[in-house]
């Protein structure tokens, strides 16, 4: 039993030295240990492009103090939708109520001889000015133009207002839009507002929600007494801006190919394999217009893949300038690049070549004791480890196990182990000799076994 016990630890330990990956970098993180997060997320450094040796970063991994791997999981860092509240204040109009008096009469007069005559008689502008100074205005209410802001979505109406005397008050209000002043749509029927002065900090609940229902014009009717003077009425605008986690990487230097051979290219090296998106060209040259594609490869020897056709110009000047100088794909992890036309491409319209890259995300497990170490540039490695645990979390414990509180340490390059040499191959003599002395030991013990047994039978008998 011992032995099989021994068989199995020298089996298990062959295997992993089978198994052992030797990388090349080292980059050692520093966790918060007040922190003592169950798991931790970094955000990929520039380096280890430039080292990696595979082209989908697949050579790395975390690393334990025991040197053990740790589950982890890399992805490439998404898209952020931002939302942002701003204010605008809209105008404020009372809606008057005018009495029905007509300013125009029809009337009738009769001659003697039968005759009947129609005519118009326009009242007298003392009379106008009486009926004028009759209009009703209904202080309970008031109208907003929202017309100037109807392109964007307004996310709730922010009130300002003023009483007699200060006090504590809860009071109600019933809010309508329309689109043309004509036919008008409740919003909300009966919405509270608050004012509570507590003598050293007045608290309001003054905004009242749209749910993005928008419309040009809001009426704004209180419900009983008292009425408040409504000093200032905002619009609470919503707006989303895609924020993208790209970073930038001006090229160093491009070469500009021999015509001749090649027609009009360049071609560049980015110095390592980076998640590009987008390539900018700088121009130097005025009113400016090519057809131009744009090709990647992995390796100097792999053939040239497509990325994208597109059009670049630079065209007019002042207000009518226009420009386009960037190409946007899909991210491309090659390393080396070649941007072809049929116009000439030269030093003298090219300046300059930057690129936007999408940087990943590392998110591991924090098994076993720290400090914890990134592993990377292994030319053993093809592929990323499962990420069979990540998926077995809900939602709340992504969001919410991972800590930033972690930064990167310098850069160690790592020796590779000696290897061991290689026996000497045994000369076909020494092979014969050994088998030839083994069949000669065979031998001896095989006469000496058979004396052995004759002698045992004789004395039995």
């Amino acid at each position: 039993m011992n032995n099989n016990k021994m068989l199995l630890l020298l089996f298990l330990t062959f295997t992993a030295q089978v198994a052992a990956v030797e990388f090349t970098y080292q980059l050692p993180l520093e966790t918060n240990q007040s922190a003592d997060a169950t798991g931790y997320e970094l955000q990929l450094p520039p380096v280890v492009y430039e080292k990696t040796t595979n082209p989908m970063i697949r050579d790395l991994r975390v690393k334990n103090a025991q040197g053990d791997d740790v589950p982890m999981r890399m992805t490439l860092l998404q898209d952020e939708i931002k939302q942002s509240l701003s204010a605008t204040t809209l105008p404020i109009f009372s809606l008057n109520q005018t009495i029905s008096t007509p300013l125009r009469s029809q009337q009738v007069s009769t001659t003697w001889q039968g005759d009947v005559r129609q005519f118009s008689v326009e009242t007298s502008e003392s009379v106008q000015n009486y009926i004028r100074s009759q209009e009703q205005v209904l202080h309970d209410r008031l109208l907003l133009d929202a017309s100037l802001v109807k392109t964007s979505a307004v996310a709730a109406l922010e009130l300002q207002w003023q009483f007699d005397r200060p006090g504590n008050r809860v009071f109600y209000v019933e809010l309508k839009g329309s689109h043309d002043l004509s036919s008008w749509q409740i919003l909300a029927a009966k919405h509270k507002l608050i004012e509570l002065n507590t003598g050293q900090k007045v608290i309001l609940e003054n905004t009242i929600a749209l749910n993005g229902q928008t419309f040009n014009y809001y009426q704004l009717r209180f419900l009983g007494e008292p009425v408040p003077v409504v000093t200032e009425v905002k619009a609470l605008l919503k707006s989303h801006a895609l924020e993208q986690p790209l970073l930038t990487r001006v090229v160093g230097d491009f070469e500009v190919l021999e015509t001749d051979k090649y027609g009009h290219a360049i071609v560049w090296d980015t110095g390592g394999y980076f998640p590009i998106e987008k390539v900018d060209i700088d121009f130097d040259y005025k009113n400016l217009m090519a057809e131009v594609q744009l090709y990647a490869r992995n390796s100097l020897n792999s053939p040239w893949q497509q990325v994208i056709s597109s059009q670049l110009y630079q065209v007019g000047s002042g207000d009518m300038a226009m420009e386009k100088n960037s190409l946007s794909f899909r991210a491309n992890h090659n390393r080396f690049w070649k941007l072809t036309s049929q116009s000439s491409i030269s030093s003298q319209w090219v300046k300059g070549v930057s690129l936007s890259w999408r940087p990943h995300q590392i998110q591991f497990l924090a098994q076993g004791s720290g400090p914890y170490s990134l592993f990377f540039a292994s030319k053993n490695l093809k592929s990323l480890p499962s990420n069979g645990w990540y998926q077995q979390l809900n939602n709340k414990m992504k969001t919410n196990l991972f800590s930033n509180q972690i930064k990167l340490g310098s850069l160690q390059v790592l020796t590779p182990k000696p290897k061991k040499p290689d026996p000497e191959p045994e000369s076909p003599i020494g092979r014969w000799l050994f088998w030839g002395l083994l069949v000669v030991v065979l031998s001896v013990l095989f006469i000496m076994a058979n004396r052995l047994m004759k002698e045992v039978s004789n004395e039995d008998n």
